[in-house]
């Protein structure tokens, strides 16, 4: 839902700035279709746990997956600020996760912040139950970077990489928009 929330915001704030979204088709971002595919494959991943229960413990596998495909089009594109910011976020995110069995540690202090609403969410964390999320517990590494802060609007949790992914997507996707309609389309 955050993603959803920057993608929204970034384009907006394209457009305010000046900005079309015809633009995203001719920007020097190259490999624009990697973040896309690797949206898709979370979104399916979270589907197929949902629905195949049994796939949660082989989830590593697309975890990776997708976190390859960021790290391509992040080092394709590094020579801009905003990939510096998208790429250490990324690869916060991809330290926790692949430190802690492929799922992102939830703080649970984070409970008290819902005043008690997440109940059944943070006793399916603790069981393992929630694709791709766990509940921090002592032995969590690197729990800094887990999921600590939340974020009442939408009813979550997100992590310091997160930030850093936000702010870094909300200002690709405007300088995107901005970009000259003169250049080549970026999907070639």
């Amino acid at each position: 839902m955050l993603a959803l929330f920057v993608v929204l915001m970034g384009i907006l704030l394209g457009y305010i700035s000046g900005g079309r979204l015809k633009g995203l088709l001719h920007t020097e971002i190259r490999l624009l279709w990697l973040p896309v595919i690797a949206y898709i494959m979370d979104a399916g991943g979270a589907q197929l746990a949902k629905m195949i229960p049994a796939f949660i413990p082989y989830s590593w596998i697309l975890i990776t997956m997708q976190y390859i495909l960021l790290f391509i089009f992040i080092i394709i594109n590094l020579f801009r600020f905003e990939f510096c910011l998208f790429g250490g976020g990324t690869l916060m995110n991809f330290l926790v996760i692949s430190f802690n069995g492929f799922r992102m540690p939830v703080a649970q202090n984070l409970y008290l912040d819902t005043q008690g609403q997440m109940a059944g969410y943070i006793d399916a964390l603790a069981k393992d139950e929630i694709y791709r999320y766990t509940l921090m517990t002592p032995h969590t590494v690197f729990p800094f970077l887990g999921d600590i802060i939340y974020v009442p609007v939408f009813g979550g949790f997100a992590s310091i990489g997160d930030m850093f992914l936000a702010v870094g997507l909300a200002v690709i996707l405007i300088r995107g928009m901005r970009a000259d309609c003169t250049k080549k389309l970026a999907f070639e």
